[in-house]
């Protein structure tokens, strides 16, 4: 009995000994994975999302990286091709096709991997997605190409609605022009009964215009933020 209790102790204690090495190295890599995380966040800067819109032939790109702690993000921002010199750039406020005040300031040009600190309110409104980048120039000086900044989710979405009468008959054949937050334009004819739709489109601004012959609109442009299927983007004629 004596030479098999010493063998069981031992495959007793190395099983512990294993399960405590598993617990530990979950928990240190689970610790590391947590102290690590950030929030990303991205944009794409035109001139169709400036209020008003403008036809600015510049363009960009961002990206916004929120720290763990919420106290700093770390901006990189590309453009080009603006039909003026730059003046100057911020980080707004303001919702999608709203115009705000300054929030912060960044130096001209290209920017790579510039760390910047952040208020906690200033983080609640870039969560709520209500943070924009604006490049100012000489030829627009209020902003030549703007970029709400989003954070990227991980699939596109489908936009649609109904184009009417005001006693909610549809009205078929109307001509539906969708503009994606890429500067990408999609068309489209209203069906039978009204209803038009978009499949495949990119999460951020877009900008629905719609036109008939016969018809007057209330509100023939519509400009939204998307970030989920939406299908009551809905347009009235004026009888």
């Amino acid at each position: 009995m004596k030479n098999n209790i010493k063998p069981l102790f031992v495959v007793f204690a190395a099983k512990q000994l294993s399960l405590f090495a598993i617990t530990f190295a979950f928990v240190f890599f689970a610790g590391c994975f947590i102290a690590n995380a950030q929030t990303n966040f991205t944009a794409t800067l035109n001139g169709v999302q400036e209020t008003p819109a403008n036809n600015s032939p510049g363009t960009g790109t961002a990206t916004v990286v929120l720290n763990q702690a919420q106290t700093q993000i770390t901006v990189t921002l590309n453009f080009g091709g603006l039909s003026g010199a730059q003046t100057a750039a911020h980080i707004h406020s303001g919702a999608t096709g709203a115009s705000g005040p300054v929030e912060i300031g960044l130096p001209n040009g290209n920017i790579s991997s510039q760390v910047i600190s952040i208020s906690p309110a200033q983080v609640s409104t870039l969560n709520a997605g209500n943070l924009y980048f604006n490049i100012h120039s000489s030829t627009f000086g209020g902003g030549e190409i703007r970029g709400q900044i989003l954070a990227p989710l991980a699939a596109n979405v489908t936009v649609g609605g109904q184009i009417s009468m005001a006693n909610g008959a549809g009205i078929r054949n109307v001509i539906v022009t969708l503009t994606e937050t890429n500067g990408q334009i999609h068309t489209t004819r209203t069906g039978v009964f009204g209803y038009y739709r978009f499949d495949d489109i990119e999460i951020g601004t877009v900008i629905i215009n719609i036109r008939a012959k016969r018809f007057t609109f209330i509100n023939p442009t519509q400009v939204l933020s998307v970030s989920d299927n939406v299908g009551d983007i809905n347009f009235t004629a004026i009888e």
